[in-house]
Formats: structure tokens, C-alpha cells, sequence
């Protein structure tokens, strides 16, 4: 999800609309977040090694 997108203005132009948007979020409220397991090894690359990164990846 992009950062922005969280800080967008929203219109809702009906009754109805605006019902099912709060309807939504009331149903997001009450969901829980899944276990994110990690299956790859997560590495940390500075900038100036992203080239090489994504060069070595493209060897394997």
C-alpha cells in the first residue's frame, strides 16, 4: 500500500455510498492482521549497491 493513499480525500456523493463506506470500516476494525512469516533472507543495501543487487540477482 502506498503511503499517500492513506492521506487521500474521499467524496461520497450519497446516502448509500456513504453507509457502506462506514460499514467497511467497521468491518476492517474488527479483522485481525495475519502472522507474516518471512521465507527469504532479508538483506539491507545502500543505494549506491542497488546495480549490483539486482545484477547478481539476475545471474542466479
Amino acid at each position: 500500500m502506498a503511503t499517500r493513499s492513506i492521506m487521500q480525500s474521499i467524496n461520497l456523493h450519497s446516502k448509500q455510498l456513504t453507509k457502506g463506506f462506514v460499514s467497511a470500516l467497521e468491518n476492517a476494525q474488527n479483522k485481525k492482521s495475519k502472522e507474516v512469516v518471512l521465507q527469504k533472507k532479508c538483506v539491507d543495501i545502500k543505494k549506491n549497491q542497488i546495480k549490483d543487487f539486482f545484477n547478481e540477482q539476475d545471474s542466479e
